[in-house]
């Protein structure tokens, strides 16, 4: 945590308390973050039965998930070595 802002903190103590990455392993606990996140936005989105579009295409879903995953890491590395 000590490269993220102290107030960022509290919150990712709490993310890691209650567990929460293991809400997204099955699409049950994606649909509830999905609508959970929907039901805070201010204005209507199309987020909660997004699990839905994941289903319909799963195999694009994991396609550009690999690319972003790719991107991230390097990113990350590149990061690091400034630092």
């Amino acid at each position: 945590m000590g490269d993220l802002p102290e107030a960022a903190h509290p919150a990712l103590r709490m993310m890691a308390r209650e567990d929460w990455l293991s809400g997204y392993a099955n699409m049950e606990g994606i649909a509830d973050v999905l609508a959970r996140m929907s039901r805070r936005a201010r204005q209507p989105n199309p987020l909660q039965g997004g699990e839905l579009e994941f289903i319909a295409d799963a195999q694009g879903f994991a396609r550009d998930f690999r690319i972003w995953l790719r991107d991230a890491d390097a990113f990350c590395n590149q990061w690091r070595a400034i630092g």
